[in-house]
């Protein structure tokens, strides 16, 4: 009986992307270069129009980064990058900065993002 329930927890834990980024491309398209821009510099190419931070939106809460507007530190270490120092406490904090759930959204994955690009390219090789 325990290990029925561990293997419901590990299950539980695991996250479908593909998935993940269909449910959330039906309701907020976006190209495909929109993410690689986000991953490599930590910014979107198009902030007037709010469908690309509505997309990070969607995928960060059904993937269950986030939810109710704090970060999961053990799925974002998992399955992203290691956030390092105070990266996770200092990012959340964006949200009480905006207004609009996408932008807010937006705010604290930006910040994410850029500091864990600035870290990387801070290690020595």
């Amino acid at each position: 009986m325990v290990i029925s329930i561990f293997v419901t927890m590990e299950a539980a834990d695991i996250v479908d992307f593909d998935d993940v980024i269909e449910e959330c491309n039906s309701s907020f398209s976006i190209p495909t270069d929109y993410l690689t821009s986000f991953n490599s510099t930590g910014s979107l190419p198009d902030v007037t129009d709010k469908t690309g931070m509505c997309f990070l939106r969607c995928f960060y809460e059904k993937s269950g980064f986030i939810k109710n507007w704090k970060l999961s530190d053990v799925k974002i270490r998992k399955y992203m990058w290691p956030a390092t120092g105070d990266s996770m406490e200092v990012c959340e904090q964006e949200k009480n900065k905006e207004l609009n759930a996408c932008v807010r959204l937006y705010a604290i994955v930006k910040c994410l993002m850029l500091r864990a690009i600035v870290d990387a390219r801070n290690k020595p090789v």
